[in-house]
């Protein structure tokens, strides 16, 4: 099964991505995937994202301050666009390859998430990925009082944890923000997290469900390195998030597997 499907992501869906585990490789898979499916794909950024190595044929589109023809026009010419504000003008330190997503060692500033709504009318009838949220790489996050950065026009949000860090320590190695998650789910530094945690952090208001624009359907997303076969803790946090109300459909994933989806979930 393609990702795109399992997302259920129709033409002219406005996606964004948000939580922690895998965001840059779902976008990018998301967005090979529409190219190859002629529903020209359009990625951006309301955060940072790495100057992505582009096929042939597709576009980076540069500007800080977006034009709405020159977009318009350019898509005409291309089978997939990615659209950002500037290059940051040093290297990035960390930078770390990814096969699913190949790249330039630079950082590009995505415009702010009011830019995007603006441009979406533009380009109505292509299907926009937006990373909004940030987790330095991390399987687990909770959010600042700035992030996420959604557009409000955003019809579908993707939440992500990696379910690798169950059984792990509750630690700046791999959760973003870990002093943040410890004090709102009552856990203390260096614990061990459990399927209960990540439910509950995906599952709060304040946490992976923060920001989701009204009328937009939230889908949770459980990646994980795994790929021959769902985390024994899987179906238990896809229980707990289908019963919240919260989410219109739960993806296990191994998202950098060749063949990434793993199960589709419905209420």
């Amino acid at each position: 099964m393609r990702l795109i499907d399992a997302l259920d992501l129709n033409r002219g869906e406005r996606l964004a991505c948000v939580g922690a585990g895998g965001k840059t490789t779902l976008c990018w898979r998301a967005w090979s995937e529409l190219r190859a499916a002629s529903r020209l794909p359009i990625f951006t950024t309301t955060t940072h994202i790495l100057e992505p190595i582009l096929p042939p044929g597709t576009a980076l589109y540069l500007a800080r301050a977006w034009d709405r023809c020159q977009l318009s026009a350019l898509a005409q010419t291309v089978s997939a666009l990615v659209a950002a504000a500037h290059r940051l003008p040093e290297p990035f330190a960390d930078f770390v390859p990814n096969p699913i997503a190949p790249a330039r060692p630079f950082k590009l500033a995505g415009p702010g998430p009011e830019q995007i709504d603006d441009a979406f009318d533009a380009l109505a009838e292509a299907t926009w990925i937006v990373e909004a949220d940030g987790a330095r790489g991390r399987g687990l996050k909770w959010p600042a009082d700035h992030e996420p950065s959604i557009p409000s026009r955003t019809t579908t949000v993707a939440v992500l944890a990696c379910l690798d860090v169950i059984g792990q320590r509750l630690s700046d190695g791999f959760v973003h923000r870990p002093e943040r998650l410890g004090r709102r789910i009552g856990l203390e530094p260096g614990s061990l997290l459990s399927a209960d945690h990540v439910a509950r952090v995906m599952n709060d208001p304040s946490g992976g469900l923060k920001g989701v624009p009204a009328g937009a359907r939230a889908i949770g997303v459980l990646n994980q390195s795994d790929a021959a076969g769902p985390h024994p803790d899987a179906d238990a946090i896809v229980e707990r998030l289908l019963m919240s109300g919260s989410y219109a459909r739960v993806v296990v994933a191994s998202l950098r597997a060749d063949q990434p989806v793993l199960g589709v979930h419905t209420a």
